[in-house]
């Protein structure tokens, strides 16, 4: 087996990082506090003198235009667990852990993307595209890949005892900074070190718990991973640094959890049907926003577009602080056919063209602004036929009933008029019929004799005369 030992050092500060302000964040010191002690700092801080687990005040101190962050650990779970779906889409064996480390078992899906480096290239790719910094190895156990990935050692036995604490921490073993520090005082520094001395030594000196420890790394001894089973549904929220009170500016973060959204959607080989923004203000304030898609889309400017176009009619708080996008209405993803060099078989295609527009429409005029026609079993035409939501079409943009097949070859007018209006017989220039409709007793009796007539303002349309000859306009074919 090959694992993937994924590693985020900047992980608890990358959560509070503001897409549209990253140039301007990046430039000033921030630093991760924990219990008062600074856990994590951007090069800015570094570069100002700040160390690691100094105090507030004394970070306040040195830097005055620092800005501090508590750490928040569900936000961190919930990131890693993102990440974790996220590349999904490169193993189905994913493990996280906590707070800041993932595992990937690759050696099944190594050879797709090449071999394991080119995999590796991929994952910190993506990682960066989402804007962290991610560090990575492979090695054959699960603890090796982790060690090497956080300790950016060449190999496992040159990993330094101080990246082994953690580690050591989650196993039997007990104290593991005063183990560590014995250690040190013996003149063994390395992993490599520790590992050629002889293991019931290092059980009698220091327990079986670190003997457990070294073994899982070696491999000596099975250390199963429990992986993660992706959500069936996505969800993720932006808190900004600053409230924004322009719809503009908001398309900033805005697209960033699209962004988020398409490589869920990717990863998952799916595509949304619906998605659901909610805003919050600072002040306590809220709304939402739903757009419906007329079929499944995973494409973040396609997702952008109709929100923007939803945005320009939806009433928002007056200042948004944060914001959280769902997506619950998924379908299986559906992809186009492609000729061999890129271009698609279905350029052009109506089905394609109407469903976006259809998208646009509804986004723009609301939900109700568009729908479908499906058949009715009545005699009267006027009343053979209504609508339906565009929610209850067919992919291909037509109602999942076909309509009447006398519409559909032209026999029926597009354009009916209910009630039909009265028509004089001088105005009329027959062309073709009568065609009798004739029934529906059990209501109002019909007995109507149809044409397809020329009427004198040169339109085509189609007419009737009634049982007491009477003439009216039913309607225009197009």
């Amino acid at each position: 087996m090959l694992w993937l030992g994924i590693h985020f050092p900047n992980l608890g500060l990358e959560i509070f990082a503001d897409s549209d302000q990253a140039q301007e964040q990046a430039a000033r010191p921030q630093v991760l506090v924990d219990d008062n002690r600074v856990q994590l700092r951007n090069s800015a801080a570094a570069d100002a003198g700040i160390a690691l687990n100094t105090t507030l005040a004394t970070a306040h101190s040195i830097a005055p235009a620092l800005a501090h962050h508590n750490r928040d650990a569900l936000r961190e779970q919930l990131r890693l667990q993102f990440l974790a779906e996220t590349l999904y889409r490169f193993s189905s064996q994913v493990s996280l852990h906590p707070s800041c480390s993932l595992l990937l078992e690759i050696s099944g899906s190594a050879r797709l993307f090449g071999d394991h480096q080119s995999l590796g290239r991929r994952v910190q790719a993506l990682c960066q595209a989402l804007g962290h910094r991610v560090m990575l190895r492979a090695a054959p156990t699960p603890l090796a890949a982790l060690l090497l990935a956080r300790s950016q050692a060449p190999e496992v036995a040159d990993v330094s005892l101080h990246h082994i604490q953690w580690f050591m921490s989650q196993s039997t073993a007990n104290k593991p900074a005063e183990i560590a520090e014995r250690l040190s005082n013996m003149g063994i520094h390395t992993l490599g070190a520790l590992l050629a001395l002889p293991e019931t030594e290092i059980a009698h000196r220091f327990g079986a718990g670190l003997v457990t420890f070294l073994q899982r790394v070696t491999g000596a001894l099975p250390d199963p991973q429990e992986h993660i089973l992706p959500s069936e549904t996505f969800a993720s929220s932006l808190h900004l640094l600053n409230a924004i009170n322009s719809k503009d500016a908001l398309l900033f973060p805005m697209a960033r959890l699209l962004g988020e959204l398409q490589l869920w959607l990717i990863g998952r080989q799916l595509g949304a049907e619906r998605i659901c923004w909610q805003f919050q203000s600072g002040s306590g304030q809220s709304a939402s926003m739903t757009i419906a898609l007329a079929k499944g889309q995973q494409r973040r400017d396609a997702f952008l577009n109709l929100t923007r176009l939803r945005l320009e009619q939806t009433d928002l708080p007056a200042d948004v602080l944060s914001l959280e996008l769902q997506a619950n209405a998924l379908v299986p993803w559906q992809a186009g056919d492609a000729e061999l060099f890129g271009q698609s078989l279905q350029a052009g295609n109506s089905d394609s063209d109407l469903s976006t527009l259809l998208d646009q429409l509804r986004a723009r005029l609301g939900d109700d602004a568009c729908h479908g026609i499906c058949p009715v079993a009545k005699h009267p035409p006027e009343q053979a036929w209504s609508p339906v939501p565009a929610d209850n079409m067919a992919p291909s943009g037509n109602p999942k009933r076909p309509l009447d097949q006398s519409i559909a070859t032209g026999k029926r007018p597009l354009w009916f008029f209910d009630p039909p209006r009265p028509a004089k017989r001088q105005d009329l220039t027959l062309l073709r019929g009568p065609e009798r409709i004739h029934g529906a007793w059990w209501q109002t009796l019909i007995c109507r004799d149809y044409y397809v007539a020329k009427h004198k303002n040169g339109t085509e349309c189609w007419a009737y005369v009634d049982a007491q000859q009477r003439w009216f306009l039913h309607g225009y074919f197009a």
